[in-house]
């Protein structure tokens, strides 16, 4: 029953169709405010933002089970996600900054899945000039359980705990307490280091670094803050450790190719050696050109001109696709229609919702209203029949002035919000969810500031597909969909985190034209 029900209700497709109207009716107010901010240049100096970017490293979201098997400590506050990274940014280090405490700094920031900073350790170890000359243990070489590439042996550290923050040397000749600051309702971690001594000048002149940057769960009873893993989890312990020499480490920032698992479960009991963590490279000056990319060699233009014939492609397979999918939701209007009539009003409430699905599908939104409202008055609690009818209200804004349309929007909203709050089930939780994210994507974002909010609620509708086993192309999809929302935020880094989330997903699977495109549009491939 429920494939059945997912299937005829959450096509994503047949949504993003039949909510494309939405984006009409206020275009030219959403110029405006493009356009002011075009003529008043609204910029920040990158001095007051932290510097420039100098490279954005991501990590799987999810993998925060170290080598493999751990588990969070019991404790309440060890939210799912709190140790889980999903992003490093660093920065060009900063001179002369200007309305800032410091006008000498590096700027280093950490995003993780979920707000922790209250049971969360993180270590952020630097090699910085190359010369081979430092550390190849951690602070405590006893705590976390790992050590390092003897290659890029670490000159700095960084510690960040609920009780310390501090940046020091290898060899323990130099200290200082580093400014954290936290955003993004405590997702984001930004780490400021103070460049005031002379001996850190060097780092504006690097090129490259590497770092080695992990998270552990915090305790201020245990060795260096590193909480103990055993077998069984407990308030103050993680679990899933089946050995001794279990690393105290629940998420690591890796070279791309390499597995997590595979490096933080390589200990030897026989020989007592424990895992060596390999470094990531980090450019330290920002690309001046798009997306990083070299450009001008012939390669890169036969690669670019074979990308956009592929794209022309999919937007061609796009389009037969999209008639495919109104034929259809034509054909079963039409079959669906003829028995909702022939009841003559002693139709179920089964029936009802096919048929205001159906009407909905072809675009029919008066016949669909009048279906929901039917199923409103029996329960005005229908979360499907609320996230429906507030989709509807706000297709009317395509037809309406800015000022009825602006109202329509709030309206739209009551039920779509009512329908979030009241959804309990995967597939309540899903229909509330994208109807209300497509709502959010497709409205101006200068005048109504709903996109972040359409990205949680697509990331919302992911998790839940994923719990029935949904098509990962549709999971896929709605990451997708929530980078979507990012960008119109001005976003880039978090939507480039769903962005790789989407592609590595999908990789080698076969999936809709305009997935594909998506991706491929941003720079991400699926083959």
């Amino acid at each position: 029953m429920k494939s059945k029900f997912l299937g005829r209700t959450l096509k994503i497709g047949l949504l993003i169709l039949s909510l494309s109207g939405i984006t009409v009716f206020m275009m030219y107010s959403d110029i405006i405010g493009r356009t002011l901010q075009s003529v008043l240049q609204l910029e920040t100096s990158p001095g007051y933002t932290g510097g420039r970017v100098a490279a954005v490293l991501y990590d799987p979201v999810g993998d925060d089970n170290g080598s493999g098997s751990l588990t969070y400590p019991t404790h309440s506050e060890f939210v799912p996600g709190a140790l889980d990274i999903v992003r490093y940014t660093v920065h060009e280090p900063v001179y002369h900054a200007q309305w800032v405490p410091e006008a000498e700094y590096w700027q280093l920031v950490l995003s993780f899945a979920e707000a922790g900073s209250a049971v969360r350790t993180i270590r952020i170890y630097i090699d910085a000039d190359g010369d081979g000359s430092g550390a190849v243990a951690p602070r405590d070489e006893m705590a976390e359980g790992i050590s390092f590439d003897p290659r890029f042996p670490w000159d700095y550290g960084i510690v960040v705990t609920p009780s310390e923050s501090v940046f020091f040397s290898f060899d323990k000749t130099f200290s200082v307490p580093v400014d954290v600051y936290e955003a993004d309702n405590g997702r984001r971690v930004v780490i400021r280091i103070p460049l005031r001594d002379r001996k850190l000048h060097s780092l504006y002149e690097a090129t490259v670094t590497r770092h080695y940057v992990y998270a552990g769960a915090w305790t201020p009873w245990a060795r260096d803050g590193f909480a103990p893993v055993s077998r069984r989890a407990s308030s103050g312990s993680g679990g899933g450790s089946f050995s001794p020499l279990t690393p105290k480490i629940y998420d690591v920032l890796l070279p791309e190719e390499i597995d997590q698992a595979t490096v933080l479960s390589s200990w030897n009991e026989d020989e007592l050696t424990i895992p060596v963590l390999p470094a990531v490279e980090v450019p330290m000056t920002a690309s001046r050109t798009a997306n990083g990319q070299k450009t001008g060699s012939s390669g890169k233009q036969s690669a670019g001109f074979g990308l956009k014939s592929r794209i022309d492609e999919l937007k061609r397979a796009e389009g037969a696709e999209r008639l495919a999918s109104e034929e259809k939701a034509a054909a079963v209007f039409e079959t669906v229609s003829a028995r909702y009539s022939a009841l003559q009003g002693r139709a179920d409430s089964a029936l009802i919702l096919e048929y205001a699905l159906a009407a909905f599908h072809v675009r029919k939104t008066a016949e669909s209203e009048a279906a929901f409202d039917l199923l409103l008055s029996d329960n005005p609690d229908n979360p499907v029949a609320l996230a429906y009818t507030g989709s509807i209200i706000a297709l009317r804004g395509g037809e309406a002035s800015p000022l009825v349309a602006v109202e329509l929007i709030a309206d739209a909203y009551r039920y779509l919000d009512r329908a979030v709050s009241l959804a309990e089930t995967p597939e309540q939780i899903i229909t509330a969810r994208l109807n209300r994210a497509y709502v959010s994507r497709a409205i101006p974002e200068t005048v109504f500031g709903k996109a972040r909010q359409g990205a949680e609620d697509f990331l919302a509708a992911a998790s839940a597909l994923a719990s029935v086993s949904a098509d990962p192309a549709d999971i896929a999809g709605a990451w997708v969909d929530a980078a979507y929302c990012f960008e119109l935020t001005g976003a880039a880094e978090e939507a480039g985190t769903w962005l790789r989330e989407a592609e590595r997903l999908i990789r080698g699977r076969t999936v809709p034209p305009s997935l594909e495109r998506a991706l491929l549009e941003r720079g991400y491939r699926t083959k």
